[in-house]
């Protein structure tokens, strides 16, 4: 009988967030459009920018993540899937308001240019895109 789910792992520079967890499917959009990776699916590695990383555990448990930055495989052969990201947390805990004020902080930073390195301002732009980005989905 073939199995109906596999395992998961999510990591990001701050820590793992599932490790090996088994799950029915993710859903997510990755550069080149929305995928649905179920059990068995076929070996791929796709890149995400920004995106919405939903979770199916059971038929009645779903997890959403918001991620950016980030790789996902996965391998028919072990039948396993993982998120590196450089950002991701559990959508519940990103309030709408946690992101208003955190672009605020970023319009902030970003009028005071002369005072950033290169660096800084194209991190800084880049996460303004995010959030922007997040709080237009």
């Amino acid at each position: 009988m073939t199995k109906k789910t596999f395992t998961l792992s999510i990591e990001t520079p701050e820590g793992t967030l599932l490790d090996k967890a088994e799950v029915i499917s993710v859903q997510f959009k990755a550069e080149d459009g929305g995928i649905q990776v179920l059990a068995n699916h076929t070996s791929i590695m796709t890149s995400i920018k920004y995106t919405n990383f939903e979770v199916t555990i059971d038929k009645d448990t779903s997890e959403n993540y918001l991620c950016r930055n980030g790789i996902f495989t996965f391998n028919q052969g072990e039948n396993s899937g993982k998120l590196i990201a450089e950002y991701c947390h559990p959508k519940l805990l990103v309030s709408s308001e946690n992101m208003h004020s955190y672009l605020q902080f970023i319009d902030e930073q970003l009028a005071n240019k002369q005072s950033l390195s290169q660096i800084q301002l194209v991190y800084l732009e880049n996460e303004k895109f995010a959030v922007e980005k997040i709080l237009a989905d």
